[in-house]
C-alpha cells in the first residue's frame, strides 16, 4: 500500500476536526490527551508577578454575583483597566461560559495579559487554525481559544 493511499484512508477514518475527536481517532492518530492537574497549572507560592492593584480581597464571588454589582463605587479598584477586568468577572460570574454575553473570552484574554504571557518572547493568539498535514494533505483541523506560543512551542488553552 502506498503512503498516499494510507494518507487518503486515514483522512476518510478521522474526524476532519480536533473538538469532535473520538476514542478511534486518537488510536488511528496514535496520539492521546494529558489532563492539566490544578497541581501542575496552579503555582504553590505567590505569583511574583502579578500585578498588586488586580488585588482586591474586599471583592469576593458573592459580591461579584449581585445584580447591582456597580464597579465605580468600590473604591478599591485604583484604575479604570482594574475596573474593567473586575466589570467582565461580575458579568462571567453572573452568567456561565457559553451563555451570550458572558465574555468569558475576554476575561481570559486580559488574564494570560496581565501574567505576561503576551510578552516578547511570548505571544498569545486567538482562534489560530491549527492543521495536522500529512504529505502536505491537509488531515485533522482545530481552532483552540488561545494558543500562547513561544517560537515552535504552544500552549493550547480551551475555555
Amino acid at each position: 500500500m502506498s503512503v498516499r493511499t494510507l494518507v487518503r484512508r486515514l483522512q476518510s477514518y478521522v474526524n476532519g476536526r480536533a473538538d469532535a475527536f473520538t476514542k478511534e481517532d486518537l488510536e488511528a492518530l496514535r496520539v492521546n490527551f494529558q489532563p492539566a492537574f490544578e497541581s501542575h497549572v496552579i503555582p504553590n507560592g505567590k505569583v511574583e508577578k502579578f500585578p498588586e492593584q488586580y488585588v482586591c480581597p474586599g471583592i469576593n464571588r458573592d459580591m461579584l454575583s449581585k445584580e447591582r454589582f456597580k464597579v465605580q463605587e468600590i473604591s478599591d479598584f485604583s484604575s479604570r483597566a482594574v475596573q474593567s477586568f473586575f466589570n467582565k468577572l461580575h458579568i462571567v460570574t453572573r452568567n456561565p461560559p457559553g451563555i451570550l454575553g458572558s465574555r468569558t473570552d475576554a476575561l481570559v484574554d486580559d488574564l494570560l495579559r496581565l501574567v505576561g504571557l503576551n510578552d516578547y518572547p511570548l505571544q498569545t493568539i486567538q482562534r489560530l487554525p491549527c492543521k495536522l498535514n500529512i504529505f502536505n494533505k491537509p488531515c485533522v483541523s482545530a481552532k483552540p481559544d488561545f494558543v500562547v506560543t513561544q517560537g515552535k512551542l504552544s500552549v493550547i488553552i480551551q475555555v
